[in-house]
């Protein structure tokens, strides 16, 4: 995995950053065959994407000749509309692409 936290205020984003605004943008290797798993669910409806705004530092990560597909439907499934996010799958390379602001982890509704 590699990733980088950038502070919003820092770069070039449109609207104006609040005092605490992080951009957390990397790429994570999945285990070999989640990546097809992943995309493969129709609900998602996938389509052919790519990464936009890469950090000159992360580029280096990234697979070469990679075919990203993104999906609508699994961003609001992995932030859960707590947060602006976009992840974007590579099934040759079980690669995930993600570039979120302000990532949080829902609240524990467990013991």
């Amino acid at each position: 995995m590699h990733w980088l936290g950038i502070s919003l205020g820092d770069d070039s984003r449109l609207s104006v950053p609040g005092p605490i605004d992080v951009r957390v943008v990397g790429t994570a290797q999945l285990e070999a065959g989640a990546g097809a798993a992943v995309v493969a669910v129709p609900q998602r409806d996938f389509r052919a994407g790519h990464p936009g705004r890469v950090p000159e530092k992360l580029a280096v990560h990234l697979p070469k000749g990679a075919a990203w597909v993104r999906s609508e439907a699994f961003n609001q499934e992995v932030t859960g509309g707590r947060y602006p996010g976009e992840f974007l799958v590579d099934v040759g390379t079980d690669r995930v692409y993600f570039d979120t602001v302000d990532p949080s982890v829902p609240a524990s509704t467990g013991p």
